[in-house]
């Protein structure tokens, strides 16, 4: 399980550096000589520093939240009711980026060396095959806490689903049910505001239909958040392996 100390190695990750300590440097070097006042400046400067450089990097965060969604994985079993012995091949998960208010959820965005954005929370999207049944749990994974938020679960059988595809679709936010960091991290979103609604047009879902027209939508990485300041890129290779197995699952069982 992963614990208190690892959840807070998760927070802070994304904390930037803390310019304060240079100007904190700066404005002490005058006063070094003064009874020791700029000294305790390059103290305090200087434990700062390096307590920010103690930080886990990419592969340890990726480690965690790997870990926090094996941990999902045994939640979302028991939220579908799924025994182990049902399932009939491993699962596949799809994740993306949530930048909106969800239950109070502290938002996190960073590229690492790698030019990978990572983030939380983290949209999951958790695919289970059984003999007769496509199985989907979603939420909202808060990485800081380990609290899955906005919950989903449903269950379909393969005979039932009569369309697969990627679309895309646009959909609106207003300003004031973005996450508190989200400018902060996306500053060219204030661009898209208009009369208080932020319209988002390039996102893309999969999208899974069944013979009662009933869908269900999993959102895919949304790459046009990248058009809004933030820097790095988003790794597809998750969802597309995810629906390559949904795609031969169904193949498999209509043939």
């Amino acid at each position: 399980m992963i614990t208190l100390e690892e959840r807070r190695k998760i927070k802070e990750y994304f904390k930037r550096f803390p310019t304060w300590t240079i100007w904190t440097i700066l404005i002490s070097i005058p006063f070094i000589g003064v009874y020791g006042i700029g000294i305790i400046g390059f103290i305090i400067s200087g434990i700062t520093i390096y307590k920010w450089q103690q930080k886990i990097d990419d592969k340890q965060f990726d480690y965690y939240r790997n870990k926090s969604l094996r941990e999902l994985r045994k939640v979302a079993l028991e939220k579908l009711r799924l025994d182990e012995s049902e399932l009939v091949r491993d699962n596949e998960s799809i994740i993306s980026p949530k930048y909106w208010n969800i239950g109070g959820a502290k938002l996190g965005m960073k590229k690492g060396k790698d030019d990978v954005l990572r983030y939380s929370p983290i949209g999951t999207n958790l695919i289970f095959f059984t003999e007769n049944k496509l199985c989907i749990y979603q939420c909202a994974l808060d990485l800081f806490t380990g609290n899955p938020l906005n919950i989903c679960s449903s269950k379909y059988y393969y005979q039932d689903i009569v369309a697969i595809e990627t679309q895309s679709h646009a959909f609106s936010i207003k300003e004031g049910e973005l996450n508190e960091k989200a400018l902060k991290y996306m500053p060219n979103l204030r661009n898209n505001v208009i009369n208080g609604v932020i319209q988002i047009n390039q996102s893309e879902q999969f999208v899974l239909t069944t013979k009662g027209g009933t869908a269900v939508k999993i959102q895919l990485p949304d790459y046009s958040i990248l058009n809004y300041g933030l820097k790095g890129k988003l790794s597809h290779s998750r969802s597309d392996k995810a629906i390559a197995s949904v795609e031969a699952m169904l193949d498999s069982k209509k043939s």
